[in-house]
């Protein structure tokens, strides 16, 4: 574990999903990527951000953030309605 990356990754519908953090100097950096390539990017230092994004098939991808000032960061992914994971990183 590092404190200056998290990567969670996980298969959709036959799509290699990942949810990258990586600490900044004020920000923590966030991206939603859908097999390799960079479907939304945001940065926050504290607070929620929703990173979205739209496999292949259509069907929308969300990566709901939540970013702790101290602590660790909770990302929810959901695929339509469903919640497909939830998992806690920790970036600075």
């Amino acid at each position: 574990m590092s404190v200056t990356r998290t990567e969670h990754t996980l298969r959709l519908a036959g799509h290699d999903v990942a949810v990258v953090g990586e600490s900044g100097v004020v920000r923590a950096r966030w991206t939603l990527r859908i097999d390799g390539d960079a479907a939304d990017v945001g940065e926050t230092a504290r607070g929620d951000l929703v990173l979205r994004g739209t496999l292949p098939d259509g069907s929308p991808l969300l990566a709901e953030v939540h970013q702790g000032a101290f602590g660790p960061a909770r990302v929810v992914v959901r695929h339509g309605d469903d919640t497909e994971v939830r998992f806690t990183g920790f970036v600075l």
